[in-house]
């Protein structure tokens, strides 16, 4: 699968999970995406497969520590 073919499945995971874990984090969007690109990077060079329920578990466990994160901060 390619970056092409993943993007859109990456991205609307990445709006709707930052939207559940807060509607404030809005600004996470993009870096969620960001992370999800890298880690297919480094996916690729490294000959794994890719898997888009991989990503949208990657970008799910990803939101939650963001907002734990910015919760424990305050």
């Amino acid at each position: 699968m390619s970056w092409e073919e993943l993007f859109p499945i990456v991205s609307e995971q990445s709006c709707s999970t930052a939207i559940r874990y807060d509607t404030r984090r809005k600004d996470k969007i993009q870096e969620l995406i960001c992370q999800s690109y890298k880690n297919f990077q480094n996916d690729v060079a490294h000959g794994k497969l890719t898997n888009k329920q991989d990503y949208k578990y990657f970008v799910t466990r990803l939101a939650k520590q963001v907002n734990i994160t910015a919760y424990n901060i305050n």
